[in-house]
């Protein structure tokens, strides 16, 4: 399907979804919702106080809502919110060591829409959630944080999100013929697509991302003065 110039312009600005406009990516909705969580946020930080926290309270609500009344959408933020929430509030509520009553209270609604809806998206919420909450109060996040194999996918996860779609729909298209769709076919083509994957993510930090960085810094450095 060749690329339309709209729906390009649209994907820079992450509103491809709302003008009908594909994805250059399927992956793409992903950052859509990103910005979107992202400008809900700021807008909640700019309330400050007790208007920050009711908002963030009141759209994790309308978010929890629509989980149960079956609107599962990929396109706004109302689908996915109650994540982003329960991680803002996994933070909050436990660097400090504070109640667990407030964490709580975005925990539970999680964890029963997840076995209302029976999908094991919010089963991962809950459980990061809990092993982040956990690592904050036992004071061991950072420790965590430093291990170097995590650090070093740290690095790269951008690029790896960026790749892993285009790499295992091509190393699928590629395989499937020769390896056959059996089990052992299937786990053959899934480690080579992970395999690819990382390979063209380190690629694409060392060879774009790093250069990228490099050329930042120079444009933010601060100009002598005099």
């Amino acid at each position: 399907m060749p690329l339309q110039p709209l729906a390009v312009v649209a994907n820079l600005g992450y509103v491809q979804r709302a003008f009908d406009l594909p994805h250059l990516q399927e992956i793409y909705w992903t950052l859509c919702l990103e910005i979107q969580f992202y400008l809900l946020f700021a807008v909640a930080i700019a309330l400050g106080g007790r208007k920050r926290t009711f908002l963030i309270a009141a759209t994790f609500a309308v978010s929890i809502a629509c989980g149960f009344a079956g609107y599962d959408t990929n396109d706004w933020w109302a689908g996915h919110w109650h994540g982003f929430a329960l991680g803002v509030m996994t933070y909050e509520a436990n660097r400090s060591g504070e109640s667990v009553m407030r964490w709580l209270a975005f925990l539970v609604p999680v964890a029963a829409l997840g076995l209302y809806r029976r999908r094991p998206e919010e089963f991962v919420l809950v459980s990061t959630a809990v092993a982040l909450g956990l690592a904050l109060r036992w004071g061991r996040l950072d420790r965590w944080l430093a291990w170097r194999p995590l650090v070093s996918l740290g690095r790269i996860s951008y690029s790896l999100y960026l790749m892993h779609g285009l790499m295992g729909t091509l190393i699928y298209g590629r395989l499937r013929g020769v390896l056959g769709r059996d089990e052992k076919g299937i786990w053959t083509i899934i480690l080579a697509g992970m395999i690819a994957s990382f390979a063209t993510a380190i690629l694409l930090y060392r060879m774009v991302e790093i250069p990228s960085m490099r050329i930042s810094k120079q444009w933010t450095r601060p100009r002598p003065e005099g």
